[in-house]
């Protein structure tokens, strides 16, 4: 599962409101937490956010389009503002795009 997603990177998170109404969110700074646990970066998403607040459970889709292989993860979303895994998704990030993320969010 690491490798796959360190390699991918790129997935949709799909999360549902309270009411039931569904939200799909591109994330292209899903990471690896530990063996049992994804994170990814809060940019822009104010309805994925929303919704973890209201309903927890959640979806990871990613797919390899080369070897059209995917990956799906379901389980129970946690938002963290701060703190270990906070600092892992930003560090991570940063290792990642460095100067560009920063130039595109200045």
């Amino acid at each position: 599962m690491k490798a796959a997603v360190d390699d991918i990177r790129l997935c949709f998170v799909a999360t549902a409101s309270k009411d039931g109404t569904p939200n799909v969110s591109p994330k292209g700074s899903l990471t690896v937490w530990d063996g049992d646990h994804l994170a990814f970066a809060n940019i822009e998403a104010p309805r994925t956010m929303k919704n973890i607040n209201e309903n927890p459970k959640l979806e990871v889709n990613t797919i390899d389009q080369i070897s059209r292989r995917g990956f799906r993860f379901k389980g129970t979303g946690e938002i963290f503002e701060k703190g270990d895994v906070f600092d892992h998704v930003a560090n991570d990030i940063w290792n990642r795009e460095g100067e560009t993320f920063r130039s595109t969010r200045s």
